[in-house]
């Protein structure tokens, strides 16, 4: 039987309320403008706006990585495509591989950042059809598996989808978690969301984000909930650092293998927001193979902060 949007919208609602009844997961706030929103209970000492997320202990990042060894380098894109070319072809690491430890980190910090308590949780995940999007499907479905009510707006039609991502989106529909078209999506889907994740462009940006994507983006900005960025903020240049319009507003970005080069240069530190750096399992001898110096960044943890004081080495 076809169901239509606004009908899975509605059960997608009630769905997250049923289950939500039983968690006391929410605490008031009040805006500028008085209207009070529910935020997750965040732990003593920590802001409204997650400046320092429980679980990742940002305090403990001086430069280097939790090891308290390995300094954390940048890499260019260019540098970023050929570590990925390497895994693959040399390595056989494959793009499901890389997708499901990027995912897996992407639902863990979005756990992190709301408080460690997922059950009831309404995430939207506005996925785009390459790697980055792919990375947003896995997420979805981890966050799903671990209670949270979790649907996913597509930035193209899933036809557009292929390969591994198409695999991805595959897995949520056997699911039955709600996958909708930007076509198909409401802006109203979002006001009521507790996070965002933004999987729709990364690293592979050319130029300003073209429609639909960039009516996705501009809705995300406009909502009240935290947007978790996967690797880039979708529409900043991950070279310059340089924000295109549109692009997402980040409250964090969870870089991936070693941060993107424009994410330290201060123009983008009002677009990416907290920044963090998660383990997809490169291997230091690809890092070698560019001149990259860097040792095991993840050893205390597979989700690390990433310094913005001038510490962290540009390549």
């Amino acid at each position: 039987m076809r169901v239509s949007y606004r009908a899975a919208v509605r059960r997608w609602r009630l769905l997250a309320d049923a289950v939500a009844v039983t968690v006391a997961v929410g605490t008031r706030c009040h805006d500028a403008c008085g209207k009070t929103s529910v935020w997750p209970r965040l732990p003593s000492g920590m802001n409204v706006t997650g400046s320092a997320a429980p679980g990742h202990q940002a305090n403990r990042c001086k430069g280097v990585s939790e090891d308290g060894v390995s300094v954390i380098p940048a890499v260019t894109v260019a540098q970023m495509r050929e570590v990925d070319r390497i895994m693959v072809d040399e390595l056989h690491i494959e793009l499901l591989q890389m997708m499901e430890n990027a995912g897996r980190c992407l639902a863990a910090h979005t756990r992190s950042w709301l408080g460690g308590q997922l059950t009831g949780r309404r995430v939207v995940v506005l996925a785009g059809s390459g790697g980055n999007g792919g990375g947003g499907l896995v997420a979805a479905r981890r966050l799903t598996i671990w209670g949270a009510a979790a649907a996913v707006v597509l930035g193209q039609s899933g036809s557009e989808v292929r390969g591994v991502p198409a695999h991805q989106l595959e897995i949520l529909g056997r699911m039955g978690v709600p996958v909708w078209t930007a076509e198909q999506f409401l802006p109203d889907t979002l006001a009521h969301a507790d996070a965002i994740l933004d999987a729709l462009i990364g690293y592979s940006l050319q130029g300003p984000p073209r429609e639909p994507i960039a009516s996705l983006i501009r809705a995300a900005n406009r909502a009240n909930a935290p947007v978790i960025a996967l690797d880039v903020p979708s529409g900043l240049d991950g070279d310059s650092g340089q924000p295109f319009d549109p692009t997402i507003r980040a409250a964090t970005t969870l870089t991936l293998a070693l941060p993107k080069a424009g994410l330290l240069r201060p123009a983008a530190w009002d677009w990416a927001g907290d920044l963090y750096l998660a383990d997809i399992s490169v291997p230091v001898q690809v890092y070698q193979r560019l001149g990259i110096e860097t040792g095991p960044v993840f050893a205390a943890s597979d989700i690390v902060p990433v310094p913005r004081d001038g510490s962290a080495e540009h390549v």
